[in-house]
């Protein structure tokens, strides 16, 4: 599974890297894997691949995965 640094999530938010180790640590961002499937052919057309930064959307009864040219 893909990782990325603190700098890099930090930046996509437009946030410090330090406001980022602040939220973690005070348990406002949890720090965990997100899984989601989707049809290969989704996959395909989003050309998602391991280690392709993808965007989800994620609310109570819904989740939407886009791809990093913001095709959903």
């Amino acid at each position: 599974m893909p990782q990325f640094r603190i700098a890099d999530a930090a930046r996509l938010p437009g946030v410090s890297d330090d406001t980022v180790r602040r939220r973690v640590e005070a348990g406002m961002l949890p720090v965990q894997p997100f899984v989601s499937l989707l049809p290969a052919e989704a996959v395909h057309e989003m050309e998602l691949r391991p280690g392709v930064l993808a965007v989800a959307v994620i609310t109570s009864t819904d989740a939407v995965v886009e791809a990093p040219g913001g095709t959903p």
